[in-house]
């Protein structure tokens, strides 16, 4: 019931946020997917996930401005998200050339989501066989 409010505020207020995908997506595993199924250990590996893109998101969203390694530790949480969201249709690695230092690089939050999610879903998932 929680997230079912959760995802229909965020429709309604964040039209077009990354978030909103997320907490509809989360709401539809979560309620109608692992818990009805009884994939308890899912449902449970999910909403820890889940709470932690969340928490990332708003700490982000409170600075304005982050870590180019926190960026990937949103988009590693997210991806992971989206694998079991869609049952492993994917795979993911992120790559940094070695004279990159991630803890010095300053961005807005969310920056790179938006077009990682746009390739899976428009990318990725349409795609046949290896992804």
């Amino acid at each position: 019931m929680l997230l079912h409010r959760l995802a229909s505020v965020a429709r309604r207020r964040f039209p077009g946020d990354p978030l909103k995908t997320s907490l509809a997506g989360a709401y539809y595993e979560v309620g109608h997917g692992y818990f009805l199924a009884g994939r308890i250990e899912e449902a449970t590996r999910y909403l820890a996930r889940f709470a932690k893109l969340i928490r990332l998101t708003l700490h982000a969203s409170v600075d304005g401005t982050h870590t180019l390694a926190e960026e990937i530790a949103m988009l590693k949480n997210y991806l992971l998200l989206e694998q079991m969201r869609f049952k492993g249709q994917f795979d993911f690695e992120i790559h940094l050339t070695p004279e990159t230092d991630p803890e010095n690089i300053q961005l807005p939050p969310l920056l790179v989501q938006p077009f990682v999610e746009n390739a899976i879903w428009h990318g990725l998932l349409p795609k046949d066989g290896n992804k």
